[in-house]
């Protein structure tokens, strides 16, 4: 970089009105914390400590990376680990109102009910998957979480799907032979139970 820019860009960083002279920056951290035993905890969830300096709590949040738990014979104890995320919220004071919420929830569900039609009539392992309205309620509730990228990827589950009849029972299974029932066991499992009923 040529001297000139490298003075004039640290003159602005640094000078009497730059932000290291302006504001305290913040550095981004990432938080671990051990907890007692508590459930529904999922990554992608944020979370908060009061634990950390104040101009941290006020302009940030922590979404959730990593969960562990662990049951000894001294309790149940789970592990934390998140990240630092601006809170566009809490920094600039911005709200939303429902309605624009609502269009963009509308927006997204339209968009995995698109998908899985699509993946339903052209089948990832090929022909159509002729399925009960309520797998196609699943297909769409695992695209609304996984995306259909994701979805298509499970491949015996749709090989399953399309048999005639459709191998419920054995797409419950595929579909915890996965690493998101891995990650998020307890939708999973809830989810593959409601497959194979549809048997």
């Amino acid at each position: 970089m040529r001297e000139i820019y490298r003075k004039r860009l640290t003159d602005i960083l640094q000078g009497i009105t730059g932000p290291a002279n302006t504001s305290d920056l913040l550095i981004p951290i990432e938080l671990s914390m051990d907890i007692e035993g508590i459930g529904g905890i999922f990554p992608g969830n944020v979370f908060q400590s009061a634990y950390i300096p104040k101009n941290y709590l006020d302009q940030t949040v922590f979404q959730l990376m990593e969960v562990n738990h662990e049951i000894s014979s001294t309790g149940w104890t789970v592990s934390l680990k998140g990240i630092m995320r601006m809170s566009y919220i809490k920094r600039y004071g911005k709200e939303y109102e429902e309605k624009f919420l609502m269009d963009i929830l509308q927006k997204d569900l339209q968009g995995a009910i698109d998908k899985a039609e699509d993946l339903i009539n052209n089948c990832p392992s090929g022909n159509k998957a002729n399925i009960s309205d309520d797998a196609k309620i699943l297909i769409i509730e695992m695209i609304f979480q996984l995306g259909g990228n994701g979805v298509s990827k499970f491949r015996k589950m749709w090989q399953a799907l399309q048999q005639d009849p459709p191998d419920y029972a054995e797409a419950s299974v595929q579909m915890l032979d996965s690493r998101w029932a891995k990650q998020t066991p307890n939708r999973a499992k809830e989810m593959a139970q409601h497959m194979k009923d549809c048997g």
